[in-house]
């Protein structure tokens, strides 16, 4: 999946496929530079059917970690899309892509699964004050890949689902947020943390996660989908 240049604007973290490096870690195509880290995260068999073209996840020691660097510090404006496809949608609060420590008090973003619902999180101070918490309806299903995402924009949080966005949310917490805390903890695929340790860890399949410092477009969001249908 080769987006268009428009689609490539304000990317910070760009995962295409299961592109590795020379050292065997997952390869950022947003700068070249910021690459995955994997632990206990293997190839295997994407959306479209090709094989060892996205990760895959155990749900209970897999992850992919990038170190914090300068780019991160996503301010104002961020916009996220993964495409999963989960084992199992029994499991509560787990992490798909954010960079996110609970236990540290070091909450910045995150888009996730929380059993069969699509979850993002956002927090202006680190803490659980000044943080909003949303999901959706139950809408997953065990076995079946789906393109998520999620966008803020000041004080707002929206998610998306198969390219449109989820106009029913449940806003478990609504606190003021006008720009994601700045931390310095690593972003994770697939599992979220606590005071360094992993936590929220996710059981499936992810491929094509893409991070942005800016605001896509409802239009952007739904031809992002198109890519994601091949």
């Amino acid at each position: 999946m080769i987006l268009d240049e428009r689609n490539s604007r304000g990317d910070i973290i760009r995962f295409e496929k299961h592109i590795l490096t020379s050292d065997g870690k997952l390869l950022n195509l947003a700068d070249n530079t910021n690459h995955g880290t994997l632990t206990d995260v293997t190839a295997t068999t994407n959306q479209r059917g090709e094989t060892g073209a996205a990760q895959d996840y155990n749900g209970t020691s897999s992850v992919i970690r990038i170190p914090d660097f300068a780019g991160a510090n996503l301010g104002a404006a961020m916009s996220a899309m993964a495409t999963i496809r989960p084992d199992v949608v029994d499991v509560a609060s787990t992490q798909i892509i954010g960079q996110y420590d609970g236990g540290a008090g070091k909450r910045s973003w995150n888009l996730g699964v929380n059993l069969a619902k699509v979850t993002g999180a956002v927090s202006a101070d680190g803490g659980a004050t000044n943080i909003k918490v949303y999901h959706s309806g139950s809408i997953l299903t065990a076995g079946v890949a789906y393109r998520i995402g999620m966008l803020f924009t000041v004080n707002s949080l929206k998610l998306y689902f198969q390219g449109n966005e989820i106009t029913s949310l449940t806003q478990v917490l609504n606190g003021t947020v006008n720009s994601l805390y700045n931390n310095d903890v690593d972003i994770t695929l697939g599992a979220s943390l606590n005071n360094n340790a992993l936590s929220g860890l996710f059981n499936g399949m992810t491929c094509d996660i893409i991070v942005k410092n800016v605001a896509l477009t409802p239009e952007e969001f739904y031809d992002d989908y198109l890519e994601f249908l091949g």
